[in-house]
């Protein structure tokens, strides 16, 4: 693939809304780098959709407390 062929793929990615950026940052991680990164990622998601649930909850039934 010529330079001239590469950067036009680059920009259709780019008006596609694709951050390369973000790929070219986790391809420079070493596998572990992003298994670790990976698990940060999970347990955020997990306390995110607790949190969430939590307050559904409270909206469902106020007198409901968390523990």
């Amino acid at each position: 693939m010529t330079k001239c062929e590469l950067e036009a793929l680059e920009k259709r990615a780019e008006e596609y809304g694709l951050d390369l950026s973000l790929i070219d940052a986790r391809l420079r991680m070493t596998p572990d780098e992003r298994v670790r990164a990976h698990e940060r990622a999970m347990v955020l998601a997990t306390a995110l959709r607790r949190a969430v649930e939590e307050r559904d909850a409270r909206r469902r039934d106020p007198s409901a407390t968390s523990h």
